[in-house]
């Protein structure tokens, strides 16, 4: 039963009844095993002497259960009977019956969702440190499935890396199963502080389909300003200060030895 985009089926099954009687022959289909569909069926029929009648079985549905998951493709689901019974003057008098196995195609995709480890409603990276981040993906198909491919890109901000902590390629979901693995994002020392976006990428293995889910984040650039730095330059100048008012008073034995000059002329010059 092939499904369509809303996961609905329209099955039409062929098939005829030959008749080499002399005589005509009146026909009742009854169709059993497909309750959970609609059906349409010739129901009533007159099948001419010696002729064939081609006819038509009309199936049609959903692929969805009540619960909103689809029905598994990976089984049969149903196997359909079709009856036709031969009536003379509205009495049974002979059957015939075929049956057929029922079974959905197959419906590939996932779901991948990166959330905050600690469920916290949003990401802070600072720059210079990383954040441990969860991946989970999802199989909501109808068959198994795997990843063929994951990646991890952002938008809007080239200085950030990223890496895997755990496999996330190659690695098989089965029906209605999920996996879930680790991813670090990193911001270099030098990042300016800035709304980021993460865009996690998986590639599904049965229908090639890529499944994205993104993450927006602020990374948070090294406080300029830091109190307890302030307080150190302000200690550090002070001690320059000193250093400087004593280096000032340096020249102090200078005019000692000027004066002493001085003097020494002065009594030089008496003598002369």
């Amino acid at each position: 039963m092939q499904l369509d985009e809303d996961h609905d089926f329209e099955l039409t099954i062929i098939f005829w009844v030959s008749n080499s009687r002399p005589t005509p022959i009146d026909l009742e289909f009854e169709v059993t095993g497909v309750d959970d569909f609609e059906v349409d069926d010739p129901g009533k029929i007159t099948v001419d002497a010696n002729s064939n009648e081609t006819m038509n079985l009309i199936i049609s549905g959903s692929g969805v259960d009540s619960n909103g998951d689809l029905y598994s493709a990976d089984s049969i689901y149903a196997t359909l009977s079709l009856k036709a019974i031969q009536l003379v003057a509205e009495q049974n008098v002979g059957e015939d019956e075929i049956d057929r196995d029922l079974q959905f195609s197959t419906v590939h995709d996932l779901v991948v969702t990166v959330m905050p480890v600690e469920g916290s409603s949003s990401v802070t990276v600072k720059a210079g440190t990383s954040e441990s981040l969860l991946v989970k993906v999802e199989n909501t198909g109808n068959s198994a499935d795997a990843i063929a491919d994951a990646s991890a890109n952002f938008r809007g901000c080239p200085q950030m890396g990223s890496e895997f902590t755990s496999e996330m390629s190659n690695v098989s979901i089965g029906l209605s199963a999920s996996v879930e693995g680790g991813l670090k994002i990193m911001a270099s020392s030098s990042h300016h502080e800035k709304a980021c976006t993460l865009v996690v990428s998986v590639v599904s293995e049965g229908s090639g389909k890529v499944s994205t889910s993104e993450l927006e984040f602020q990374v948070k650039s090294p406080e300029a300003d830091d109190p307890n730095d302030d307080a150190s330059d302000g200690n550090s100048n002070g001690s320059i200060s000193n250093y400087d008012v004593e280096s000032s008073s340096l020249p102090a034995p200078s005019l000692v030895a000027g004066l002493l000059c001085v003097i020494f002329a002065a009594i030089f010059r008496r003598d002369y």
